[in-house]
This record gives structure tokens, C-alpha cells and sequence, in this order.
């Protein structure tokens, strides 16, 4: 599954809104919906918020698993 599918399904396990995940990594919420299209992978620092605030679910790398 790719990194933004898992993502997708995190949110949705967890009941967290996107708007409100991309506020707590402190993300543009526009750019936030496209990486959770597929349209484009997040910078280090980003994937990094990610991997921190899923607990581990979706590591950094899973990110540059998918290129």
C-alpha cells in the first residue's frame, strides 16, 4: 500500500480530520489534500512530522520506498 493510502486509512482509523492532522504537523492544508492524492511526496522535515504524529505507522521511509 503507498505511503499516502496508509495515510489516508490512519486518519480515517483514527478519526482525525485532515485539516486537523495537517494543523498539527503544521502543514498547508491545500498541499496536505494533494499528498494524500498521490500528487506529490512530502519534504523530510514533513515526513518526519508524519512518521512522529501516526506513532510510526508511516516511517519517513515509506515515503522514499514509493519513488
Amino acid at each position: 500500500m503507498a505511503p499516502n493510502e496508509r495515510l489516508r486509512a490512519w486518519l480515517s482509523a483514527s478519526k482525525v480530520r485532515p485539516a486537523e492532522f495537517a494543523r498539527r504537523i503544521e502543514y498547508d492544508r491545500g498541499n496536505f489534500h494533494r499528498l494524500l492524492k498521490g500528487d506529490f511526496r512530502p519534504s523530510l522535515p514533513v515526513a518526519h512530522k508524519i512518521e512522529v504524529e501516526t506513532g510510526g505507522t508511516i516511517p519517513m521511509t515509506a515515503w522514499a520506498e514509493a519513488a
